[in-house]
Formats: C-alpha cells, structure tokens, sequence
C-alpha cells in the first residue's frame, strides 16, 4: 500500500509539544516539524496557495490538521486508523 506523507510545522502549543514527545519517545528538544504518513491523501480543499500545513493536536482520537492561527482554514481530523505512522521531521528532508 503506497502511502502519503506530509510535512507538518507544530503549533505552538505545550500540550501538543509534551504529546508528540511522548508518541515519539523524545527527550528534551522537540523538532519543531513532523512527518505524518497516511493510508489515503487528505484533501487541501478550502485551504490558500500559501498556506502552510500544522499539527495542532494529538489525541486518543488520532491527529487534527490544519494552519495555526487561520481559523478560515478548515480543520481535519486523522483518525489514528488512517494514519500508517509519525515521525521527527525537517523542510529539507
């Protein structure tokens, strides 16, 4: 099964930061962009050219999508079922 992966900034958010160090068994410094792979492409319907692509939450339900501080910009859900893993991420990679 191919999958999709996306290059996602994390908000600035404690909460967030504390729950991907502990999905990725981090130690102090938290990369500051993720690598969200998924079994089927998200659709970037309703989202600007420009916008750029945040995780903004990690929960028992999976991981919501969407741009920090542009609420115009409509959210998704991931459900965890959906999503085949996550992982430290940068731009350049």
């Amino acid at each position: 099964m191919e999958q999709q992966v996306y290059m996602l900034e994390l908000a600035p958010d404690e909460a967030l930061i504390d729950s991907v160090r502990q999905h990725l068994a981090l130690e102090g410094e938290t990369p500051q962009h993720v690598r969200l792979a998924t079994n089927s492409p998200l659709t970037n319907r309703g989202w600007p050219a420009s916008a750029s692509g945040y995780l903004l939450r990690l929960d028992g339900r999976g991981a919501v999508v969407g741009t920090a501080g542009n609420n115009a910009v409509p959210r998704m859900l991931v459900p965890w079922q959906n999503i085949a893993y996550l992982a430290e991420g940068a731009p350049e990679i």
